[in-house]
Formats: C-alpha cells, structure tokens, sequence
C-alpha cells in the first residue's frame, strides 16, 4: 500500500516497495515485474509515477528493461578485488567508498582442525583464539570470515570490540610487521548454517578464500576462511607472460 501526503513521494514509496520484494526473494534474479499497467491499478497511482519509479530502479542497476517484454530483476553487481595486495576486509571496503559493518558472531579460544593447527605450527595441544564474523556490505550479508590466531597474538585482542577493527593495522601498531600471505581459493558450498546467514541455498557456490598472512621472519601470524557470496564477489588478477624460450633453445 502506498500512503499520500506522508512527505514521500509515490515513485520514491513504489520503488521501495519493490526493493523490499527483491530484498525479501520474493523476487529474484530475471523474475518479472507486473507491467507498468499491473502496477498502476495495483496501487492506484499513475502510470507516468510507476515508469519514473522503474525507471530509477533501472538507472540504480536494480532491474533490468527488456524492450517489447517488460522489466525484469538485474542479477547482482559483483565486487572485484585485485590479487595485487594483501589488505582486510575492511580496508578493501574502505578504498572501495563501500559501507562495510561487522557483526561478531563467535570469539573463543577452541582446539583447532588439524589443518589451522599444521597452518600455524602448533603443538598439538595448543589452542587457538577463534574469531568468526559477518561481512555486511552495503547493508546486504556479503561474506562470513573465520581467523584463527594463536594464543600470544589473540591476547592483544582482549577487551577490543572488533566490530569494525582494522586487525592488520592494528598488529602492524603492536610490532608485527606483515609481509606476504599465500592464499587459495576454491568453489565450494555452504554449510546451512553459512547458506542462511548469506541469504543463499545450501546448494548454491560460494567463493572460499583461505588465507595464511605471514610476518617478517616468515612467521604465519594468522589463518582464515572467508566464505564470499559468489554472485556479488569475485577476484581479478593481471597475468603477466614470462620472455617467451625460443624452441632452438628446448631442442
């Protein structure tokens, strides 16, 4: 229902409402709009509001228009990431001018996985600070990071909100200094818990990006997990050509 007279505009108030639809999935990517005329009758509005209403939405990348067929949801815009630098989250974000929020969903010391364990060089009892987090970009869930630090680099930590902590500057302030990360990434699907969080069915890809961040020494300072939505996320790299070899010089 749109509401006259309450300071908004009708258009403003249509599109809204049909964010909240895609928003909500209850339209989802190449999904059909109603027609202009559906619209119109629908809401008791003009068909000049409903068109500057689709129109904007089309301008903003929200749907698409198919000319002779109608206005359908745009598939959504992804986020790239140059594999030239080793930067956070948040500071990717940042460089990016994108709102970037963290919501902090585990921090506690566990046994690690075999694997975190062999990543860090641990013994095998020692411990490991877990500290899990949901990505929020642009007020959509865009990923969820696991780090895993070991116990004299978690306790820098202590009584930080790490909500929206930059952790590589804050380390780099304490005395580490960062300089490489080896980092793998691999389509995988989420578990229910990760599809729910991100919005998506556990039969959807995901993008994971482990990442093991080393310091001056050679040292691995922390590992990640990073469960990236694949339909907004993706990586770009420069391949570079080495001087070709002559085949003279293989023979």
């Amino acid at each position: 229902m749109l509401y006259p007279g309450n300071g908004k505009p009708l258009f403003v108030q249509l599109k809204d409402l049909i964010l909240q639809w895609i928003d909500a999935g209850e339209l989802q990517t190449n999904d059909k709009l109603p027609s202009e005329r559906a619209l119109s009758e629908d809401y008791h509005v003009s068909r000049i509001t409903v068109r500057q209403a689709l129109n904007d939405l089309v301008r903003e990348g929200a749907i698409t228009k198919r000319h002779g067929k109608g206005y359908y949801v745009a598939p959504p815009r992804k986020i790239e990431y140059r594999l030239d630098s080793l930067l956070g989250f948040i500071e990717e974000f940042a460089i990016k001018n994108m709102k970037c929020e963290i919501t902090i969903l585990r921090r506690e010391f566990i046994a690690p996985p075999e694997e975190v364990r062999a990543a860090l060089g641990l013994r095998n009892n020692a411990k490991v600070f877990l500290l899990t987090r949901l990505i929020i970009v642009e007020g959509e869930p865009l990923g969820i990071d696991y780090t895993y630090l070991p116990g004299n680099v978690a306790r820098l930590l202590e009584g930080m909100s790490l909500y929206n902590s930059i952790l590589y500057r804050f380390f780099e302030k304490n005395g580490f200094k960062l300089t490489t990360a080896d980092q793998w990434i691999s389509a995988e699907s989420p578990t229910r818990e990760e599809a729910e969080l991100l919005r998506k069915k556990e039969h959807d890809p995901v993008l994971v990006i482990y990442r093991n961040t080393r310091v001056e020494g050679d040292a691995v300072l922390d590992h990640s997990r990073t469960v990236y939505r694949a339909d907004r996320y993706r990586y770009f790299v420069t391949l570079k050509r080495y001087p070709p070899v002559s085949l003279e010089d293989e023979a």
